[in-house]
């Protein structure tokens, strides 16, 4: 099982590093959010990508915690947090895959579909 998780925090610490880049106004805009932005995205993209980032931080937290990686206490059920990550995960891959720009349907929903994979597989071990 930890396999799955070092290709999960793989992808997300790649995703975390990017979303950084897109944060502090790096000219990627035509690799990310539907490629309608040439060079710098707005300031209202550049937001989100942060409220991104911390929830892929977030998530990270919550697969190490399930895997019992970190002794930390929350106090929302895991497998209920893990459920909202794979439909987040769900429906970000399915608007990459309805995008018109070419970089989100064959980069980035692939991405989002193998996070979606590992956080199921993750969700039903013990």
């Amino acid at each position: 099982m930890f396999d799955i998780l070092i290709i999960y925090s793989s992808l997300v610490g790649v995703i975390v590093i990017f979303q950084l880049f897109v944060l502090f106004g790096a000219q990627v805009g035509h690799f990310d959010y539907g490629g309608f932005c040439e060079g710098k995205l707005p300031t209202g993209t550049r937001v989100f990508a942060g409220f991104y980032v911390l929830f892929l931080i977030l998530s990270e937290l919550v697969m190490m915690i399930k895997l019992n990686l970190l002794d930390l206490y929350i106090y929302f059920d895991l497998q209920v947090l893990i459920a909202s990550f794979i439909c987040m995960y769900a429906l970000v891959m399915i608007l990459h895959m309805i995008v018109k720009n070419s970089w989100n349907r064959h980069i980035w929903a692939p991405v989002n579909m193998i996070l979606m994979t590992a956080s199921i597989m993750i969700y039903f071990t013990k």
